[in-house]
């Protein structure tokens, strides 16, 4: 009996300082990942790569800017204090990375492209009153679409990005480049199980209008011979 409390206690004695150290190490890479995200928000306010219109590009740059400060300011720490080596302070500027992509695509690029965003804050403007689904869809034309230029905006950035390509007489057609990403991005879709409509324009194109104003089946514009007799 006394062997097994014996061979118990050594078994449990090892536990305390590794527990110790396991506390301590996520204690130290939640405050990198802390520093790593205020040095984030400080590049944005400061203005880094501001020349970057386009707020995801811009906001991957700074992400990358803030990974190797945080990887030198943790090995700077670890140096003076002797307890992080640059392998820790790597792993930590990985981490650090990580959590900021993910706070980049989930917030302020959402928030910047969101087009349920624009309509809550359309209606948070005007708190006095009611709205049907034909106004919130007017608004959407007249002031997101319209005052507002977004079509314009997107169709700039993906020329910019080289999914599309621009005309001489104004007109844009799809590049290679752009065909790869549609491809890739149904493919996305479908594992993930994303309404395809929204990935496949093509079959969410208007019907063309007839001459009397009215919208009609394209197959019901064309006529035949026979018609025209």
């Amino acid at each position: 009996m006394n062997r097994i409390a014996s061979i118990a206690a050594s078994t449990v004695r090892p536990i305390g300082p590794m527990l110790f150290e396991f506390l301590a190490s996520c204690l130290i890479f939640v405050a990198a990942a802390l520093a790593g995200f205020l040095i984030l928000l400080g590049l944005f306010a400061l203005g880094v790569a501001s020349s970057v219109d386009i707020l995801f590009y811009r906001g991957v740059l700074l992400c990358i800017f803030a990974f190797v400060l945080t990887i030198v300011l943790v090995a700077w720490i670890g140096r003076r204090g002797g307890r992080l080596s640059l392998r820790d302070a790597v792993a930590a500027g990985f981490l650090s990375l990580g959590l900021n992509l993910s706070m980049l695509i989930v917030v302020p690029v959402t928030l910047d492209r969101s087009v349920s965003i624009f309509m809550l804050g359309y209606m948070a403007s005007h708190q006095d009153r009611a709205f049907t689904s034909a106004e919130i869809g007017t608004a959407l034309r007249d002031v997101y679409l319209g005052r507002f230029n977004q079509v314009e905006r997107r169709l700039d950035e993906q020329r910019l990005t080289g999914n599309i390509v621009r005309s001489q007489d104004g007109s844009y057609t799809l590049s290679p480049q752009g065909l790869a990403f549609v491809t890739w991005a149904r493919r996305i879709g479908w594992l993930f199980n994303v309404d395809s409509r929204l990935i496949d324009g093509a079959s969410s194109m208007p019907p063309a209008a007839n001459p009397t104003g009215t919208s009609a089946p394209l197959e019901a514009t064309k006529r035949s011979p026979a018609d025209s007799r």
